[in-house]
């Protein structure tokens, strides 16, 4: 899994942090366990580890309320401004690519291909249910921060993969930072450093198109490619979905094997020296690539 950590200047990390946002990875999915300081007295002994998550369920969210474990603040040696308090397990956030419509955490629209799951923490730190950001951002089209102010929430983390079914490995990670939760991340790999300005589709493969320039009445082939970042071809399997702005297309849905797919375009009802315009995309996302031919 890549791991991209997004910084921002105008962050300002609070000098007395009540959160801890845990990652760990359990079997095939990922779990943030979220710990809050314990303010009162208690009388529980907290343990001095942290206990295993347990994951009997991969509902995406879910309060812990009285069941949370308390457990001591020098269990987080990552996070020593909480030393010698006391935290309590209040809240989980999860997502296994094993495990997503069955549960009814998704609906059947949220994992198609081309997804980005969001872990939102308000800006209070309390967690919140994840989303699919494709599908909240078809009508604003905005990008991922975006989405999650109009929520009233923080996009701390975002999982992306192209395909929804591929194991955690093929997926990537993007994290923001938040001023009240300090992270701890127990899995493995590295986190790349990336600007503000880095995109969620900095992590999926594009779409190419290949046509003539111009198209007769007889129609032109369209060839269609994904590539990955480095230009390479991405050997993908599964749907796009095509959008012609003018003219016909003999497939609105197209079939790609290993990357590689074809339509064919015809001017109906247009007249020479006009031109159409067709988007290829996904089912959640609309034009991620287009091509423009001229009518002969």
């Amino acid at each position: 899994m890549k791991k991209y950590l997004t910084k921002r200047p105008e962050v300002e990390f609070s000098e007395n942090p009540h959160r801890i946002a845990l990652l760990e990875q359990v079997n095939e999915g990922l779990v943030l366990r979220h710990f809050e300081v314990v303010e009162e007295n208690t009388s529980l002994i907290p343990n001095k580890d942290v206990q295993p998550a347990e994951m009997s369920s991969w509902a995406g969210y879910a309060s812990l309320g009285a069941d949370g474990q308390y457990v001591e603040g020098d269990a987080f040696p990552e996070a020593p401004a909480f030393a010698g308090k006391i935290l309590r397990e209040v809240e989980r956030q999860a997502f296994n690519p094993e495990d997503t419509t069955g549960n009814g955490l998704f609906g059947s629209a949220e994992v198609y291909d081309f997804v980005a799951i969001v872990f939102p923490i308000a800006f209070d730190g309390k967690a919140h249910a994840p989303y699919n950001h494709f599908v909240e951002g078809q009508s604003a089209k905005a990008a991922v921060r975006r989405i999650g102010q109009l929520r009233g929430k923080l996009a701390f983390l975002t999982l992306s993969a192209a395909q929804a079914e591929a194991p955690l490995s093929q997926w990537s990670l993007i994290r923001s930072e938040h001023p009240f939760v300090t992270f701890v991340d127990r899995t493995t790999g590295t986190w790349a450093n990336t600007p503000a300005s880095f995109s969620i589709y900095s992590t999926l493969p594009s779409i190419s198109l290949s046509a003539p320039a111009s198209v007769t009445q007889q129609g032109a082939t369209v060839e269609v490619s994904l590539v990955d970042q480095s230009g390479k071809l991405f050997e993908y399997d599964g749907q796009l979905v095509v959008e012609p702005l003018a003219g016909y297309v003999n497939k609105r849905r197209i079939q790609v094997t290993n990357g590689v797919a074809s339509f064919k375009a015809f001017p109906l009802g247009l007249e020479a020296g006009e031109t159409m315009r067709v988007k290829v995309g996904t089912q959640n996302i609309s034009g991620l690539a287009d091509v423009t031919l001229t009518v002969a």
